[in-house]
């Protein structure tokens, strides 16, 4: 019986033995599905300071947990190239860690010794690590860590560079340490920072086509659209080989260069220039708006009688309450002006949408117009967002064109700049054109009203149709654009002239005056006018066949102007003109051009011009006087009668 016993006391110890071991590996294998379907909440924070010719970096790693847990190997995998990190606990202890390096990306190893995590005890991981900088304008501070979400970016900088920068990211809160400015970000959208500490932005552009006439029936024109001088950008034109047929603005402000190949022959266009952004945007006297530029046509006519309620109806929950009957903001007072504008912005972001995963750039999809985009529930692109904002801003009676242009890669939205539509609209209270970019708010989840766009550089403007002109770069090495900060080019507008004369003409009442201009600067010259003169009105003695109208002058091109000058207009062999002649949106200036009538052309005439005119003088005074005489004669007979 004993037996019986101890072998029932064994047989029950082996079955207890049995569930508590089953029991153990259930647990086991509940937690560790447990922990796949719940990991770590893993936050990051740095801090970046500009040190002399490095950036050194703290970031601040918190791991979190809902349940508490052990971790033994942790791995941070850092969005920073080559870098060996120090590495301390939240207490400051040192903890040895190791450096895996892959690509952009460092991959950080410690083994933190099967510490505890959970909701009242987080982890805490600091990481010092320095990256050079390659100039001392433009600064990438990568500010990701892959496996976690970056809640905070704080940049310092010696207030030497000054208070004036251009940040990829909307600026938190900006503040004076010490002696450095700090920058504040809180969840910043993209995994790098870029900051310019410059006051303009010089971009360098490149283009590269080819003109080919494979014809025989004659000569072709080939147009090539290239980035124009506007209220937020200046060109200066550095290589342009070879110099176009001719040069043209349009009524938008589009420079179009023409080539005329010959048949069989080609033309290899070769043109290097400079973008540079400007902080200051040029006044536009509201006297200078082109009507077109309010004019509802096309893809640009908002009809939709419904959207225009949810428009008024979407400003009224902003605090907005404007008379429905008043179409034009003009109507409005200032302050509901201002209102309207930004809200009219935010209107379009939160009427419109667009695919999560829409590759940037301009695509071949069909383009819709603003009464479809209006009826139809469905992701928009780019150029839908422009049409749509400028059929409402038209609606209202508030000027705007629509841009197409190129966004560099400083903001951080693709590794290269992308083709892009934006918007802008003319503010009648500040007297400057505003631009604007909808898309790219909602795209990047920044704030960019009222922004200076320094990413977009203007190519195209359409304001006169929604069509034209077109983009004429259709492969990446046709138009290249970098950001180059390392050769800061000076604009320079200098315009040589001089006159000379055709061959004199016994039979003509004029003479025949040639102006002859030479761009010498590195600016294009888009206006020539004539001031003060011993000619009398020069400008309207331009004849209409050579007058260079809407041409532009390119550097080191030549243009000449042939003036009509009447003989009686003439006083003196010694003539001369003050020539005045500007950049739309740069600068003007005058320069003097003179030149001394040759022997060929007789002296008696001049003469005979001269008599004619004094002639002209004295029977003008004349018939003043008879008139004078005649008059106060007949008031006198009728004072005596």
């Amino acid at each position: 019986m004993k037996d019986l016993t101890g072998y029932l006391k064994k047989t029950l110890l082996r079955i207890s033995l049995f569930l508590a071991v089953t029991l153990l590996s259930l647990f086991s294998f509940n937690e560790k599905v447990y922990s796949q379907n719940h990991p770590f909440k893993t936050s990051a924070s740095f801090v970046h300071i500009l040190n002399g010719k490095k950036i050194d970096t703290e970031l601040t790693v918190t791991l979190q947990s809902d349940d508490i847990r052990v971790l033994s190997i942790y791995t941070a995998s850092i969005l920073a190239k080559d870098i060996n990190p120090a590495c301390t606990l939240g207490d400051g202890s040192e903890i040895h860690c190791n450096s895996y390096k892959r690509a952009s990306v460092t991959d950080i190893q410690m083994d933190l010794k099967n510490k505890v995590v959970g909701p009242e005890n987080p982890i805490t991981l600091h990481f010092y690590y320095s990256l050079p900088i390659q100039n001392e304008l433009f600064f990438i501070f990568p500010s990701s860590l892959l496996d976690g979400e970056t809640t905070e970016v704080k940049i310092l900088y010696p207030q030497s560079l000054g208070s004036d920068a251009w940040v990829s990211e909307t600026i938190t809160s900006k503040e004076i340490i010490g002696d450095k400015y700090q920058l504040v970000f809180k969840k910043p959208t993209h995994e790098k920072l870029s900051v310019f500490f410059s006051k303009d932005i010089q971009y360098e552009f490149k283009i590269n086509r080819l003109f080919s006439n494979q014809t025989e029936q004659g000569p072709q024109t080939f147009e090539l659209v290239v980035p124009p001088d506007t209220q937020t950008q200046n060109i200066i034109w550095k290589e342009i080989s070879p110099l176009p047929t001719s040069a043209m603005m349009d009524k938008d402000g589009n420079y179009i260069f023409k080539y005329v190949v010959p048949a069989k022959e080609s033309i290899d266009c070769k043109i290097i220039g400079f973008i540079q952004k400007k902080q200051e945007n040029n006044e536009t006297d509201e006297g200078e708006i082109e009507p077109f530029l309010t004019k509802k046509i096309g893809y640009w006519d908002m009809t939709d009688s419904t959207e225009i309620k949810r428009v008024f109806e979407f400003m009224r929950n902003k605090g907005l309450d404007i008379n429905e009957n008043v179409g034009d903001v003009s109507l409005f007072k200032k302050a509901q002006r201002e209102l309207f504008y930004e809200y009219l912005y935010q209107y379009i972001i939160y009427r419109l949408d667009y695919q999560e995963d829409i590759p940037l750039g301009i695509g071949n999809e069909a383009r819709l117009g603003s009464v479809q985009i209006a009826k139809k529930g469905r992701k928009f692109t780019p150029v839908d967002y422009s049409d749509f904002y400028i059929s409402l801003l038209r609606y209202f009676g508030i000027p705007s064109r629509m841009v197409l242009g190129y966004v560099s890669n400083i903001a951080g939205y693709t590794t290269d700049g992308f083709y892009h539509y934006w918007v802008e609209y003319y503010d009648s209270d500040k007297k400057h054109w505003i631009s604007v970019d909808p898309f790219i708010e909602e795209y990047s989840k920044q704030s960019l009203f009222g922004a200076n766009l320094e990413d977009h550089v203007e190519i195209i403007k359409r304001g006169f149709s929604p069509l034209a002109p077109t983009l004429t770069f259709y492969t990446p090495t046709d138009f290249q654009v970098n950001l180059n900060i390392e050769e800061r080019i000076d604009g320079k507008m200098d315009l040589n002239a001089d006159f000379s004369f055709n061959k004199y003409d016994p039979t003509q009442k004029y003479i025949t005056l040639l102006a002859n201009l030479s761009n010498t600067g590195n600016i294009a010259i888009s206006n020539v006018s004539f001031d003060k003169s011993n000619m009398g009105r020069v400008n309207s003695y331009i004849d209409p066949v050579s007058n260079i109208g809407s041409e532009i002058i390119l550097p080191k091109q030549n243009k000449q102007m042939q003036l009509n000058i009447p003989y009686n207009k003439i006083t003196s062999r010694n003539i001369y003109s003050t020539i005045l002649y500007s950049n739309n949106f740069v600068q003007s200036a005058e320069t003097k051009a003179e030149a001394v009538i040759p022997e060929d052309v007789p002296l008696y005439t001049l003469i005979i011009a001269k008599i004619l005119s004094l002639a002209s003088f004295l029977i003008l005074i004349l018939v003043v006087y008879i008139s004078f005489k005649f008059m106060k004669s007949r008031k006198w007979n009728q004072q005596s009668s």
